[in-house]
């Protein structure tokens, strides 16, 4: 955050955690400060699932391309699953010389956002999504921390809460911010 907050955007983001309500708030917010006011997003703001095969390839070719009437490109890529038993893998060690050599040396006019719905931090390749890039967990936030995200949300919105309904709120929808 504080790094956001000083304009500092990085290369490269690894976003994941069980929290995807502020996981992918977070990735819009990177996003939204890619770019100065008054780029052309629509050519340069680039979604990839990983849902389909070859599209690790393509996301990272066209994160070096050249911004066209922007300051940066935004390339997201999603539906990324790097799991404790290695199947149904999104990301496999296949795709190790590919996303080193891009780690190594990112293009200085994009920002690539991955986006992993599951992420294990024992295996090679989750190893390396985390240790070359800009990683952040979103871990479920504890009762309170939930309490102050929600009532901030409240009084954003102009509708303030009490902190009896506040709990009985928080008691009846759980811990997912999402909910």
């Amino acid at each position: 955050k504080s790094q956001l907050r000083q304009g500092d955007i990085a290369p490269v983001y690894v976003l994941f955690g069980a929290e995807t309500y502020l996981r992918d708030v977070a990735a819009k917010t990177i996003a939204n400060l890619s770019f100065a006011e008054g780029d052309f997003r629509d050519f340069n703001d680039t979604s990839f699932s990983l849902n389909i095969d070859g599209n690790l390839k393509q996301a990272l070719n066209v994160a070096e391309q050249l911004p066209m009437m922007a300051s940066r490109r935004v390339v997201r890529v999603t539906d990324i699953r790097i799991s404790a038993t290695g199947h149904r893998d999104t990301i496999t060690e296949d795709h190790e010389a590919m996303l080193t050599a891009y780690f190594a040396n990112p293009s200085p006019t994009s920002t690539v956002i991955f986006i992993a719905d599951d992420l294990n931090g024992v295996r090679k390749m989750g190893k390396l999504l985390r240790d070359k890039t800009t990683a952040v967990e979103f871990k479920p936030l504890e009762d309170n921390e939930l309490a102050e995200w929600a009532r901030s949300e409240f009084d954003k919105s102009g509708a303030g809460i009490d902190g009896s309904t506040l709990n009985r709120f928080i008691r009846r929808i759980g811990p997912n911010v999402c909910r």
